[in-house]
């Protein structure tokens, strides 16, 4: 009867509570446990999912431009000194005088041989404009993306030469109002009054005009005005009204001369953007001056997206800029690799880089 009667004694009714309550405790170890286990497998696959493609030397990488990573890198065989966006594909120019037309949705890469240097390359008014920072334009047909006509624009003594004839120089290639635009250094002269903008009619790749005294360098289009960036004398930014040939500078400061070279020039946001080996990004506006945003690093490259500006620093930097405020929102990194342009297509910020 005593061992019986244990079993509902106050005793064995705490050892019995005893038992259960180390029961239950193990129960939820074994499923916190497992809870924890899975939490940290699809905390890894995640972290797996959003790593970033690496960053080869000489390609073209894809910067998705929600998650901010690089999601895709196309080799190009050879350094890339040009890239713009344009008739819903990509156009690379390399040192090895080829351009690299990209499919952006599907990455397929069809090239072209060149018989210039790539160094400029602009897009619209029924081409793709390739100029090589000297003499010679070429036009390649954005539809079957071959060359159909290639010009030299002026007589000068090419490298390498010798003659008479002054040292060819020029800078900037852009389309604005309908007409192609060229940056012309008569004698190899970059600085105001010598600098020359030329505007040619883009079917005969006839002269229509020239504006005297501006700053050559990097051309671009914003605002219905042709816009000229150079650091020849100092750094400067001339806008060039295409109607009245009327040009309004805005000196900038800072040394003469390739220490304080410009990057490209875009046009979004309502403003015109350009950055200076000064390590500061520009925003003009026709009517109000303008505005410096200090970089951490030197800007080498400017794309705009509809996010936000983007831009491209030593070090192998890519950074997302509120056009507003010019606070940096987003860094990604490209490897280390040197970003030398940017182009904005398919939802994605495409970044040409060398070594």
């Amino acid at each position: 009867m005593t061992d019986d009667a244990t079993t509902g004694s106050p005793a064995g009714s705490e050892r019995w509570k005893s038992r259960r309550v180390w029961a239950i405790g193990i129960a939820l170890v074994i499923v916190a446990s497992t809870l924890i286990g899975f939490a940290f497998a699809i905390r890894s696959e995640r972290s797996r999912a959003q790593r970033s493609v690496p960053v080869r030397v000489d390609s073209l990488a894809a910067i998705d431009q929600r998650s901010g990573r690089v999601v895709a890198d196309l080799p190009l065989g050879a350094t890339p000194e040009s890239l713009i966006a344009g008739y819903g594909r990509l156009w690379v120019g390399d040192q090895g005088h080829r351009l690299t037309v990209v499919e952006a949705d599907n990455g397929r890469r069809t090239s072209i041989a060149l018989p210039v240097d790539p160094q400029y390359l602009s897009a619209g008014a029924g081409g793709v404009w390739v100029f090589d920072g000297l003499a010679r334009l070429v036009r390649v047909d954005p539809g079957t993306s071959h060359i159909d006509q290639s010009r030299q624009l002026w007589r000068c003594r090419l490298p390498g030469q010798g003659g008479s004839l002054p040292a060819c120089g020029g800078g900037g290639a852009t389309v604005a109002v309908g007409r192609v635009w060229i940056g012309q250094a008569p004698g190899a002269r970059y600085a105001a009054p010598h600098g020359l903008v030329v505007q040619l009619d883009p079917g005969e790749l006839q002269p229509l005009g020239r504006v005297p005294g501006v700053t050559i360098g990097q051309l671009g289009a914003g605002g219905g005005d042709v816009w000229s960036m150079g650091a020849a004398g100092g750094l400067e930014m001339d806008r060039v009204d295409p109607a009245s040939a009327r040009v309004v500078r805005q000196p900038l400061g800072g040394p003469a001369g390739g220490s304080n070279r410009p990057t490209n020039i875009v046009s979004a946001f309502g403003f015109v953007w350009a950055g200076a080996a000064n390590g500061r990004l520009y925003r003009f506006a026709p009517s109000a001056g303008y505005v410096a945003f200090r970089l951490p690093r030197v800007p080498t490259a400017i794309a705009s997206a509809p996010d936000g500006i983007w831009v491209a620093t030593t070090g192998g930097r890519v950074s997302r800029l509120n056009p507003s405020t010019g606070k940096i929102e987003r860094t990604v990194s490209v490897g280390g690799r040197s970003p030398v342009a940017m182009a904005y297509s398919d939802g994605k910020v495409w970044v040409a880089v060398g070594s």
